[in-house]
Formats: C-alpha cells, structure tokens, sequence
C-alpha cells in the first residue's frame, strides 16, 4: 500500500539506507584493498537510492519505471565506476569499458571468487559491489518509501547485500566490531521510528472516525501485536548476521570451496622452454632487464614435481605447493622481508606463460598495447614467487616489478638447514632390469 510521506520523513528513510548501504560496501574491503571498492559500490548505493526516489513519487512512480532506471544508471555510470581504467578521460563510457561492463555482469562473479585478494586490480570485478549495491538499495529505497505498514520489508535487500558481501569475501572481516555495532544499531532506530510514524498515522486515522473507534482499537491493537513480530524475528535475523561478521573465524565464504581453473598440465615444461632457449637462442637477446639488486637472480619457474618422465610444477591436482596459482591484479597481498626493488623487463626473443621475475613480488604492472590483456591474466604463486601471464608474452610487451628479494643464506645456514617432506609419485611401469 502506498502512502504519502513528509520531505522530512522522506529525508530520514533516505539517510538510513544511505548509512546502511555505506555499511556493508566495507564488507568487500578485505577482497578488494585500496579505496575503489568503496566508490564502486558506495556510487552503485547512491544511483540506487536516487532511483528509488525518483520512481517512489511524483509521475515515475511503478516498479517498471524502477528496473528502467536502474538499466539505465548501470549503463550510464558503470564504466566509471566500474572499470574506470577504460572509460575515456576517466569520465565518458567507451565502447570497451561497456563490453567489460556487460560481461561483469555474468563472469565478474566467478572471477572475483578465483582471484587472489587483493582483487582491486582487476578490470571488471568491481561490478560486483557497483551492481550489488545499485540494485539493493534500489529495491530498498523503493520499498521504504512506497510501503506503509510493512515498511520493514526494506530491511530484507539490505540483508541480501550483506550477504554478498560476506560470502563472495574473505575470511578476514574490515572493523568487523564498529560495521556489526552500527549496522544493527541503524536497522533498529530505523525500525522504530518506522513504528512509531505507523502507530501516529493509525491514531489520527482513529479520532477522524469516531464512529469506528472501537474497531480501529482493535486493529491498532493488532498490528502492534505483529509489529512487535516483525522487530523480534528481524533483530533475531539481525543478531546472527552481526554475530557472521564479528566471528570473522566462523564465516563461511564461497572462495573456500572454488578451486582457480588453472591447470599447468596444459602448458609445455619450463624446463623444456630453457633448455630450447638455449639451443636455438643462445646468441640472441630474450629481454633487457633494470633495476636488479645486487646478486640476485630472474627466475621463471620454482620446479618441484617428477612424473616419471618430466621435471616440471607440480599441477593443481597434486600435492605440490609450487602448482598452486591463482589469479591476481596487479596489487599482490605477498608479506616478505628482505631488500625492496623496482625491476622493469622488457620482452624481446623471449615468449611464454612464465613471467621472468625476482623476489616475491608486491606488484606487476604491464605496459604497451597488450597491457589490460596481460593484465587480466596475471597468476601468482604466494609460496614460491613465481608467476604465470595465460595470455603468454611476446616480443613488445613490457613490465615494472616491484619485489621483496629475501637474503641469500650463507653456507654456515645451509649446513644447519632442515630438508622438507616433498610427495613423490609412486613408481609405475618400472622395467624389468630395474626391478
């Protein structure tokens, strides 16, 4: 049921769902780092409040007028907010930026779930709280000015959007304390105050018709009863989630149970690439490199797996550290100590997924004209430093690294080293004369 409301009323109802929306645009801290999470999905709150203003009252009201907006804000303000890196001078959409834009949409989702937090660097998963945010607070605002007497439905899009947040997160909550303290705190003064507008519009309703007094007692009665329903289930469903996000131990996230679809197998040996390096190359340059410490050394791949006939990573499959790659922007959240350094390589002879690099890196930046392709293939292995580009590198392309090299250990510690437990494979068609 619609109802007329005041500016003032119409004012607060707007502040709450901005505040609430702020909010839970934090929970996506911890996946994405830096700051623009906060102006993708906090942009995304703001076009859906304004659009569930505006289709709320006056000529636009109508749910049809609410989906058309919000179609039209994601297409009109996404690229900017979204994928600003391909918008034209940071400002207009460009055809590219909209291509990402539409394929977010459907593949942003899975990929923020396959990428190694921090995600910020990706081009297009910051679709996910720009469109998460914009078509909850649409919802919500639509549904806490247009409803009267079950205004706290519009609690229910917030809830969605928590939801989102904490599960396509981390295990690691941002404030987790202030965003569970504040949230329920504005969820329940919002109610309230709810309440209590509904409870002094029945009561003016009531000495107009003084003739129906009675049965309009009993129906205020009534829905005081259910009134009082609603706040108890909403606080009890309020309370678990707040209890989610300051348990931070005891969330559960989907990136738990999505393994990254990277398979080395796929790929040659890079092994096999060295040794073809230098057979055929050795006379010619593969790339020029800059900026290398002292006594320190490219490495392209950390090898630790046999099969019986090849030396080469182990895949995800198998027991093996080195296998395990997944996708990263060019932010990488690798803690290390030992002597910074910038590194800049650029690619001549040289071609390949393994990404020549040094130390464990902090960050990778592509440039030329392949730079967002690159880009959006970079892997990265935490425990072994190495990295992989699936589109491959190629003669042209460039990079700036910068790394965290660790000391090099002296004799004396190598002496005093422990050897780790490494999974071999069991033997298989042993010959007969080695049996």
């Amino acid at each position: 049921m619609r109802f007329s409301q005041t500016p003032s009323q119409v004012a607060i109802n707007v502040t709450a769902m901005l505040i609430l929306f702020a909010l839970i645009t934090m929970t996506f801290q911890p996946v994405f780092g830096g700051w623009r999470f906060f102006v993708a999905g906090a942009g995304g709150a703001v076009l859906g409040i304004v659009i569930g203003l505006l289709t709320s009252r006056g000529p636009l009201q109508g749910w049809l007028y609410t989906a058309a907006g919000v179609v039209l804000a994601y297409v009109l303000f996404g690229v900017q907010l979204a994928v600003p890196s391909t918008a034209l001078w940071h400002v207009l959409p460009s055809f590219e930026g909209l291509r990402e834009l539409m394929l977010g949409a459907v593949f942003s989702w899975k990929g923020l779930l396959t990428a190694e937090p921090p995600a910020e660097g990706f081009p297009s998963l910051l679709v996910v709280p720009f469109l998460t945010m914009l078509l909850c607070a649409s919802v919500a605002t639509t549904l806490a000015l247009r409803l009267r007497r079950h205004g706290s439905f519009a609690l229910i899009p917030v809830l969605i959007a928590l939801v989102v947040g904490i599960t396509f997160g981390t295990k690691i909550a941002s404030f987790p304390v202030a965003v569970g303290v504040a949230l329920a705190g504005v969820a329940v003064a919002w109610l309230a105050w709810r309440s209590k507008i509904h409870r002094d519009q029945l009561a003016k309703e009531t000495e107009l018709e003084v003739t129906a007094g009675r049965r309009l007692r009993k129906d205020l009665e009534r829905k005081r009863f259910l009134g009082a329903v609603a706040m108890l289930a909403l606080a009890s469903l309020g309370a678990a989630g707040v209890g989610q996000i300051v348990n931070p131990a005891g969330r559960n996230v989907l990136r738990d149970v999505v393994e990254p679809p990277i398979e080395l197998a796929d790929y040659p040996s890079p092994l096999a690439g060295y040794r073809g390096w230098l057979k055929n190359y050795s006379d010619e340059t593969l790339m020029t490199v800059s900026g290398m410490p002292a006594d320190a050394r490219l490495g392209l791949a950390t090898m630790d797996y046999h099969n019986g006939e090849v030396y080469t990573v182990g895949g995800a499959d198998d027991e093996s550290a080195a296998g395990s790659f997944a996708r990263v922007g060019d932010v990488i959240g690798v803690q290390q100590s030992g002597e910074e350094a910038t590194v800049s390589v650029n690619i001549e002879g040289y071609s390949g997924i393994w990404l020549p690099s040094t130390g464990f890196a902090q960050s990778i930046e592509f440039e030329g004209d392949r730079q967002q392709a690159l880009q959006t293939s970079l892997a990265y292995n935490g425990a072994t430093g190495s990295a992989i580009v699936l589109n491959g590198l190629q003669a042209g392309d460039a990079y700036e690294l910068h790394a965290i090299v660790p000391q090099n250990p002296d004799v004396d510690d190598l002496k005093q080293a422990t050897i780790s437990d490494v999974a071999v494979p069991k033997p298989a068609a042993i010959p007969d004369e080695i049996q």
